[in-house]
């Protein structure tokens, strides 16, 4: 679940928000604020993943806002009335930007790439044991799922197929960045096409010219290439 703030001080534009928002139910809502000040104090309470903000708020801006937390900065989405505000916002972890006014259209279109940009960005420390993935056929729902869960993940073009015990999910990258944001404790590398969860591994079997058969607790079965031989004897200690 991705947690999110709206920082707006117009009460119309935070119900538009929060009713375009129900089309997004993988975001939970936490807080509504309506100037930086009582934004900022909903920040340090509720660290969110997600954050609407208005640019133009009564007091400190939204743009200043985000300059005395820009180390602990959630991803933006920003909402403002005035285009010229586009290139200094941009200078932030800006993943939307909505120009009033906007429908709900527009709306989920950006919603959509905002959170294809948060899952390319799961390893944050704030998601660092989930990642964001969509079910084949569901662009617009996301879930966030425990990294644990998974066992093994498979390329596919331009995106990896990612495979639990019960179910299959899809996730727009390549094996290259989700290997570079998992990190070795848990997954491994076995093949130029998969990533194995090594806790997942129950048997292994020596095939011939440096390949292995990788067995995991579900019954699947993972080839492993020659190139990662030495990988593979050093996860098992062979």
């Amino acid at each position: 679940m991705i947690k999110a703030i709206i920082v707006e001080d117009e009460e119309l534009a935070r119900e538009k928000l929060r009713f375009f928002l129900e089309d997004f139910p993988n975001v939970q809502l936490i807080a509504e604020c309506g100037d930086a000040i009582s934004a900022l104090e909903a920040l340090q309470k509720f660290t969110p993943d997600l954050l609407f903000l208005d640019i133009q708020l009564p007091g400190v801006s939204g743009i200043e806002l985000l300059r005395s937390i820009r180390k602990q900065s959630p991803s933006v989405i920003f909402t403002t009335a005035f285009e010229n505000y586009a290139i200094e916002a941009f200078d932030f972890k800006t993943i939307g930007y909505l120009l009033k006014p906007f429908d709900r259209q527009r709306f989920r279109t950006t919603m959509i790439k905002a959170l294809e940009k948060l899952e390319e960005s799961a390893a944050t420390p704030t998601l660092k044991n989930k990642i964001a993935v969509r079910k084949e056929g569901e662009k617009s729902k996301y879930i966030m799922l425990n990294t644990p869960e998974i066992n093994h993940i498979q390329s596919n073009g331009n995106s990896v197929l990612i495979y639990t015990d019960t179910e299959f999910f899809v996730m727009n990258s390549t094996l290259e960045n989700l290997e570079k944001t998992l990190g070795t404790e848990l997954f491994q590398r076995v093949h130029r096409t998969v990533i194995v969860n090594k806790a997942k591994i129950i048997e292994i079997e020596n095939l011939s010219n440096n390949e292995y058969q990788l067995k995991l607790k579900n019954g699947k079965k993972i080839w492993t290439g020659r190139k990662y031989a030495s990988v593979v004897q050093s996860l098992l200690k062979i």
